[in-house]
């Protein structure tokens, strides 16, 4: 994201708009960190598995709008949804673009700090900047922006989207870029009452900025435990190394060997060398009062303690303190010292890492929402299949804080009283959709009739 300042400064000109600049220190973990450990990451992909587990979403409807909406959002839900929320939550806000050849669809997600929200009333976007592909030669790099906009004119609403290139931080035209060049640099969409595009902001507030448009990664404001809990890794591992056991053996143990090799240049060699003696060779006599090296023996052991326990209370302190900061429960990073009896000191245990999870779910589910929003509007311009009706349930589980038996029993009470159906019970107990449950349910009552 080299020349930042400078295009986001052409761009305000450009387009007569007002950009919130990001402090890059704000939103800095080490969520990026690929060849050192990355406890942002970790914790990132710890919540993203616990939220989506044994969750799904499905496209009600009777259609072929409908079943190839399902089609999708299947690979969305179980493909794309898990990166989604572990980049949503490791750089603290993500945008996901869907793009289009004609056929088909594919996804695009815009980490935190590669788009600029222009315009905004609340959580609703009226215009964003989106960089959304970057390129590098020998001398030069290459960045291709979008500007999404809004629009709306005499009761009719439409999104534009603008393409701006840049070479080296200066301004160029699309069609002097090959491989950008058959992107058209204007395009606009009719009849749309929101960007095309999914948002994922991450639930965790911003104490520098409450009303900040975009959102902070999980661990913001937690740098220093979160450098604290590597620091003890690192002194555990360093003192594990530094009294690894060591041999000392006296000179009388080895002998002197003519050893011949190759060097470089593809000259021989010939050096003394002095080795121990290997198999039936290694006989070595054991004499009873032998003394340490130092007091003329053969055999000396450095193998001192290892304080095992104190470096790692260190480390299960460090974080836990991180898992408290990111306002979670213990024991998704650290080991849990807590010891249950039943399933409500189990979900009293977790009550903190549920509550967030919550919290995300309702973030991912509008973020899926306004994707699949932006698929119908995309297939009604591709014309991939005749305009239908449909309708997205989505079915978040449960099963993080309660048992199989747990779960059934509910659902048998509440199917007596008739607030869940026998359709919906199948569906959980087979796991299937509700409308091949319910299917199954009629084929059931006409044989039983049959009979």
């Amino acid at each position: 994201m080299g020349f930042i300042a400078d295009i986001i400064k052409w761009i305000k000109g450009k387009f007569g708009i007002d950009v919130e600049e990001k402090n890059s220190q704000e939103y800095e973990t080490d969520f990026d960190e690929t060849t050192k450990i990355s406890l942002t990451s970790i914790l990132s992909e710890r919540v993203s598995m616990l939220t989506l587990l044994d969750s799904s979403v499905s496209i009600a409807g009777d259609n072929k709008r409908a079943k190839y909406m399902n089609e999708i959002s299947n690979k969305l839900w179980f493909s794309i949804l898990p990166k989604i929320a572990n980049v949503c939550l490791g750089t603290g806000d993500c945008v996901v673009k869907c793009n289009t050849d004609g056929k088909r669809i594919g996804f695009d997600i815009i980490e935190n700090n590669n788009f600029r929200i222009v315009e905004s009333m609340g959580d609703f976007v009226y215009s964003m900047l989106i960089m959304c592909d970057e390129m590098k030669t020998n001398r030069s790099v290459f960045q291709r922006w979008e500007y999404h906009k809004l629009n709306e004119v005499d009761g009719i609403s439409y999104e534009t989207i603008t393409q701006v290139c840049f070479k080296d931080g200066k301004s160029v035209p699309i069609e002097s870029i090959p491989g950008w060049n058959n992107i058209n640099e204007y395009t606009q969409i009719p009849n749309v009452d929101r960007l095309l595009l999914g948002r994922f902001k991450s639930p965790k507030l911003n104490r520098d900025n409450y009303n900040s448009t975009t959102g902070v990664p999980i661990t913001y404001g937690a740098d220093e435990v979160v450098e604290e809990a590597k620091t003890a890794w690192r002194r555990y591992n360093k003192e594990m190394e530094d009294k690894e056991t060591m041999i000392f053996a006296g000179k009388r143990l080895f002998e002197n060997r003519k050893v011949t090799y190759t060097n470089a240049s593809g000259t021989k060699i010939t050096e003394d060398v002095s080795v121990l003696p290997k198999g039936k060779e290694r006989i070595i006599h054991s004499i009873k009062g032998e003394k340490n090296i130092g007091d003329g023996g053969l055999i000396d052991i450095f193998s001192p303690d290892i304080r095992e326990v104190a470096l790692d209370s260190a480390i299960e302190r460090n974080l836990k303190m991180l898992e408290m900061s990111c306002g979670l429960s213990e024991g998704l990073l650290s080991k849990s010292s807590m010891t249950y009896t039943n399933t409500d000191e189990i979900k009293k245990s977790l009550q903190a890492t549920y509550s967030f999870i919550t919290m995300f779910r309702k973030v991912l589910e509008q973020g899926v929402n306004d994707i699949l929003y932006a698929i119908d509007k995309i297939s009604n311009y591709n014309e991939t299949t005749p305009i239908g009706n449909w309708v997205a349930n989505y079915d978040w589980s449960d099963s993080y804080v309660e048992s199989m038996t747990e779960r059934y029993n509910q659902l048998l009470q509440a199917n007596a009283i008739n607030t869940v159906d026998d359709a919906e019970l199948r569906a959980w107990v087979m796991d299937e959709d509700v409308p091949i449950a319910q299917k199954h349910l009629d084929e059931m009552k006409t044989v039983v009739q049959e009979v």
